[in-house]
């Protein structure tokens, strides 16, 4: 079952290179996690820096979830698979940088049981629509 997104739309800051800087709060499963995506141009597309704090184990989910990663879409688009997450149990901190060609995009992070599947599983940690400018 998909968890749904809620509200997660909490705080959009531009920064003086034309980029923007949003908080993001979990989805249900997820409640107590924080994240911040930082989004700048970098040439024709646009770099993003993610922090996800307050992550629990992958496994505490379901056991055979192992991994985070990252998604992004274009409006109305297909999910396209971006990043893993770089994830330290111990400070149960994740980061994870990508880059996508789009300025408006949604940004989905699952939970895995494999560092890179095809199409996101439905333990979505957060979901999130963004623009960089």
């Amino acid at each position: 079952m998909r968890s749904s997104i809620g509200a997660l739309g909490l705080a959009l800051a531009a920064s003086a290179c034309g980029g923007a800087s949003y908080n993001l709060a979990g989805t249900q499963q997820f409640i107590s996690m924080d994240a911040e995506i930082e989004i700048a141009r970098g040439g024709g597309s646009y770099d993003t820096n993610l922090t996800l704090k307050f992550l629990p184990p992958p496994q505490r989910v379901r056991e055979e979830l192992r991994y985070y990663v990252v998604w992004f879409s274009p409006e109305g688009g297909t999910p396209q698979r971006v990043a893993l997450v770089d994830y330290d149990e111990g400070d149960r901190e994740g980061t994870a940088h990508a880059t996508f060609p789009d300025a408006t995009f949604n940004v989905l992070v699952t939970a895995e049981s494999a560092a890179n599947p095809a199409t996101p599983s439905e333990h979505h940690v957060l979901e999130q629509r963004v623009r960089a400018e």
